[in-house]
């Protein structure tokens, strides 16, 4: 930094040192104005006395300099700095001749004088000697006292500045936190040659061979709101593809903001890539033809933490959109790490033992409520809901194995489909339906809420729609909603030991259990519509989908199939933080098509939902601070068979094995 700058600081710090000199008081300051003059009469007190302003001088000057690379200072406000700071040198040095400097010393010591005379009236002070443990008291007092003044005077003129000094800065500025990540992925996806080839059928002009092989994406139907049962070419836009290898680059962005208010209170908000109607991936896909991207509202959120003065309860509360509140689960056996709870969890803590962090005690039994909806319905008392409560604990055993565990139930309210009823028409009340057909009968469609926003793959689900018309086989009206009701039990836990440190082995493992499937009231449920059995007796009412591949009939899609597990086995540092640190893994994951709903299950393993099972393998490696490298390739298969059914006949026309994605990722993560 420039001598114009270093002089600015000076003069800024020139009070202070005025304050120190000056502003004494005699009687509590004699020892300092007399050990002064000895200091000042002698070359090595000179010597001394000029180390410390300089000392003094190069740590504002080091401050300064700091200020500058942090970019608080432009490089225009330094120019101006330095020239304004070169003139008044150039008028100072003018003033300060010879004549001037010996009468400036004249005049201190004469000061002195006059202290001392008025401190000891009548009397003649002579210090012929000070030891030099007294002078080394001096300048460290001297020190200590300018200090404070000096960086008072400093942070005086920094607000009125507007320099980076966090003081200086407006309080927002102090309580508010910008953090985030950015991750590059290149993701490749094969399948196994055993798979349905619609698409390829399709594209090759094979009509009659592909329609046997036809494999329906439920969310995209529900989006269309219809399937073509006769020219099935135009089913392809609702096909998914499990035939054709597919190569892309789906990128990620999120950039989290928070604000202590205080020590009790954090607000947050978070912004991602991605697209509103998919609730597990924030993921944005290179290759738009150059438009730009969307940017979605993640989070907001309030948290508040009570901690107790004693050692009692912690309690913690969320409300708005947030992460789960639940005992992380590595596994993402039934929740996507990318899903965010919309509505209210409290979580009690209590504590035991050492507590080196007051909100997080190593050891501690805990209970988490939550209420979270999931879909408002307008003019109806039957929004649909998730209650969730959870109980656990966490035990450090001796710093060498931690244990933790869970026990949670979650209960879905109001998520079951309904089917439309059919109504007779008025109008026409001689109508005859063998003659006039659907003129006499008309579809309710006061149901369809029940239809999810959103949905991945495996549940079992029922169409709510239904088709009164005889004869037009063309179009039907498909509204796909979920056939059985879910009320899941799950156990969760992790044992990490540390016995090779650096190194852990840690075990993580993951079970649940639907016990909301109830064969029967599938049964009750698909069977409401008297004019569809009575057209086809072997009819279960309306049509049951299996797998999201096709229809079934209806003793084979209602056997209960609710039980989901996963274990995961990771080798290596616990957290990556530095260069060259890494971590192995190795999970195994079976997830029966109803044992957990399918719309919030991890969205990379097998297309996302159920119904899969198969393993995930895993390196990471440290590149920087904040850079990580990871590679992962994911071997899944069905549990079911492949099947599909005449939707003319009801007969099942495809018998084949189960169907295979395999998928691997290479991922660039940097943390800021």
């Amino acid at each position: 930094m420039g001598e114009a700058r270093q002089h600015r600081i000076f003069e800024a710090a020139r009070p202070s040192l005025t304050r120190t000199f000056c502003m004494r008081r005699p009687r509590s300051k004699i020892l300092l104005a007399l050990a002064s003059i000895g200091l000042l009469s002698t070359p090595g007190a000179q010597a001394a006395e000029g180390e410390a302003l300089l000392e003094m001088k190069n740590t504002i000057v080091n401050l300064v300099d700091a200020l500058v690379e942090q970019g608080i200072l432009t490089k225009e406000k330094a120019e101006q700095i330095k020239q304004e700071a070169a003139m008044k040198a150039a008028r100072d040095a003018a003033a300060q001749t010879p004549e001037a400097e010996v009468a400036a010393t004249a005049e201190a010591k004469a000061e002195a004088e006059a202290v001392t005379k008025a401190a000891t009236p009548g009397q003649v002070v002579r210090v012929p000697y000070v030891p030099e443990f007294v002078k080394d008291e001096i300048r460290q007092q001297v020190r200590e006292e300018l200090r404070k003044d000096v960086r008072d005077d400093v942070i005086a003129v920094a607000k009125e500045e507007r320099w980076g000094v966090k003081d200086a800065l407006p309080d927002w500025v102090n309580v508010m936190r910008i953090h985030g990540d950015v991750r590059i992925r290149l993701e490749s996806e094969g399948y196994s040659d055993d798979n349905p080839e619609f698409i390829r059928l399709v594209n090759q002009g094979q009509l009659s061979e592909a329609r046997a092989q036809f494999v329906a994406d439920p969310q995209l139907l529900n989006e269309r709101g219809f399937i073509d049962e006769l020219n099935v070419a135009e089913n392809l836009p609702v096909s998914r593809n499990i035939s054709e290898l597919r190569n892309r680059l789906p990128n990620r962005l999120r950039l989290n903001f928070t604000a202590s208010l205080d020590e009790n209170v954090e607000v947050g908000a978070r912004i991602t890539t991605g697209n509103i109607r998919n609730p597990v991936s924030i993921n944005q896909t290179l290759g738009n033809d150059g438009t730009r991207y969307d940017t979605q509202i993640d989070q907001m959120y309030v948290r508040w933490d009570w901690v107790p003065a004693e050692r009692g309860p912690i309690m913690t509360l969320n409300a708005g959109r947030f992460e789960r509140p639940w005992v992380p689960q590595p596994t993402e056996l039934l929740w996507d790490n990318d899903l965010q709870f919309e509505g209210a969890s409290l979580t009690v803590t209590q504590g035991f033992g050492r507590r080196p962090n007051p909100l997080r005690p190593e050891n501690a039994v805990f209970m988490t409520a939550g209420a979270f909806p999931l879909g408002e319905v307008a003019f109806s008392v039957r929004d649909r809901w998730m209650f969730g409560l959870q109980a656990g604990a966490r035990w450090n055993f001796k710093e060498r194995v931690r244990a933790r565990f869970g026990i949670g139930y979650y209960d879905y309210q109001n998520n079951v489909g309904r089917v439309n009823p059919v109504r007779t028409n008025l109008a026409n009340p001689t109508c005859n339906p063998n003659i006039d057909g659907g003129r006499c009968f008309f579809e309710d469609p006061i149901y369809n809420y029940t239809v999810p926003t959103w949905m991945q793959r495996g549940n079992t689900l029922m169409n709510i729609r239904t088709d009164v018309t005889p004869g037009v086989l063309d179009r039907r009206a498909v509204g796909l909603a979920l056939a059985s009701d879910f009320n899941i039990v799950n156990f969760t836990g992790q044992l990490d030991v540390a016995m090779f440190d650096p190194y852990h082995v840690i075990l993580d493992f993951d079970i649940a259990k639907n016990i909301g499937f109830n064969a029967e009231e599938i049964l009750r449920r698909t069977r409401l519509d008297p004019l569809v059995v009575a057209q086809d007796p072997n009819s279960s009412g309306v049509a049951i989908f299996n797998n999201a591949f096709g229809n079934c009939r209806l003793e084979e899609c209602i056997r209960e199939r609710t039980l989901a597990y996963a274990v995961e086995v990771t080798f290596g540092y616990p957290q990556i933080e530095r260069r060259w640190q890494w971590q192995v893994l190795g999970q195994y994951r079976y997830v029966e098509r109803d044992a957990v709903l399918d719309a919030f299950v991890e969205s990379n393993f097998f297309q996302g939902g159920t119904d899969t099972r198969g393993l995930v393998l895993a390196g990471l490696l440290g590149l920087s601070r904040n850079t990580i490298v990871r590679a992962r390739y994911m071997m899944s298969d069905a549990i079911e068979d492949f099947v599909q059914v005449n939707p003319l006949t009801n007969q099942r026309v495809t018998d084949g094995a189960p169907i295979g994605i395999d998928r691997f990722q290479l991922d660039f993560n940097t943390v800021f």
